[in-house]
């Protein structure tokens, strides 16, 4: 990203606002988006239309892109995520020491560095304010601690040198959890919010949504050939049949299969390609790596919502021999949750409960659709 559009000088007092926007854009960790400098809104909403619009990269790369253009939308996605979570860390702690601003003597800011609006708008002096930053967070505005100390060496040394900014060295995960210790939050909630991992087992809602379908995958080509994981594990099997052609998934046979259980959309209009984008994310979980946990956005979830009850009856249809109500009524079969379920623990990456609570809420957006 070119520093050119950087602000040469911070103002002498800040917004919050102002400050948060200023850690972010001087951050050389971190890469924002390009649809960032184009939008012409105050910072907070600026945050808020770039996370919209990486939402909507990823549900257009679901239905019409390749797998590996699906994995780099999410990879941005991921990226704005990480971006937003440090966003709302940095706006928090800076609230909360403005709010104690010479209550103590540790306090970063002082009675007097600190001033009210008319409109109750709080401002801040800029030079505690680059102290804070560096200190607590480890961002350095635009250099200006780096030039201080460059300025400061060169002077001792009777002669001056290029100021550059220095290549920024990743911090080890003890330094990460120590500087949580240090700060406003605990150790384990900060260590959350800059690595975007959770302790556990503890899914978002949108990663258990993810789960609950590749659960549900693993069943249907279970169901059809249970030693589908071993084929794909062996280069040179060719096994065609049963879900499987020529040692891979075959995936038209498993939209096609989900495609079946669904009702008719309004308009006429087929959900093949949406489903196809859903199971090519999904089969990537399986067959790979089995480690990158999607985490799904609200504006994703409802179409594949529609996918994970398609594939619920479809499963259910596998496992118990007996076709599904018909299509054209919204209907789970009698014992569809107990027979999905099978297998899942409280100890799994998902419960029984989570599953549960996806297939109801499946139903519900079919129903809506």
């Amino acid at each position: 990203m070119s520093l050119e559009r950087f602000h040469t000088a911070l103002p002498e007092w800040l917004t919050v606002e102002q400050a948060v926007c200023a850690m972010i854009d001087g951050d050389n960790r971190i890469k924002l988006p390009m649809c960032y400098e184009t939008i012409g809104l105050p910072f907070f909403d600026r945050i808020e239309e770039c996370n919209r619009i990486m939402a909507r990269l990823v549900e257009s790369s679901l239905e019409f892109e390749s797998n590996a253009g699906q994995i780099a939308a999410l990879k941005q996605q991921e990226s704005m995520d990480h971006i937003t979570r440090l966003v709302e860390l940095y706006r928090n702690d800076l609230g909360l020491e403005i709010d104690n601003a010479g209550k103590n003597a540790e306090s970063a800011f002082t009675a007097d560095d600190v001033v009210t609006d008319d409109d109750s708008s709080k401002h801040i002096k800029r030079a505690p304010f680059v102290q804070w930053a560096r200190d607590i967070h480890q961002v350095d505005i635009f250099g200006y601690q780096a030039r201080r100390e460059r300025t400061s060496s060169s002077t001792d040394q009777g002669q001056r040198s290029d100021f550059s900014i220095p290549e920024n060295t990743p911090l080890s995960e003890q330094e990460l959890k120590a500087r949580g210790d240090r700060n406003f939050l605990s150790g384990d909630r900060l260590w959350e919010i800059m690595t975007g991992e959770r302790p556990g087992s503890d899914y978002s809602e949108g990663q258990k949504l993810f789960l609950s379908m590749a659960w549900l995958l693993d069943s249907i080509l279970t169901g059809y050939n249970g030693e589908w994981r071993n084929i794909i594990n062996n280069i040179t099997d060719t096994t065609t049949g049963g879900m499987m052609i020529k040692g891979r998934p075959h995936l038209n046979s498993i939209v096609d299969e989900i495609s079946q259980e669904l009702p008719m959309d309004k308009g006429g209009k087929k959900p093949e390609k949406t489903i196809e984008g859903h199971i090519k994310l999904v089969m990537g979980y399986l067959t790979l790596t089995g480690e990158h946990v999607v985490n799904l956005s609200p504006r994703q979830q409802t179409m594949v919502f529609r996918t994970l009850y398609g594939l619920a009856r479809a499963v259910w249809k596998v496992k118990t021999g007996t076709p599904a109500p018909d299509r054209m009524v919204v209907k789970y079969p009698d014992q569809i949750y107990s027979i999905l379920a099978e297998g899942l623990t409280e100890k799994t990456p998902i419960t029984p409960d989570d599953l549960n609570r996806c297939l109801d809420k499946a139903i519900q957006v079919v129903r809506k659709l």
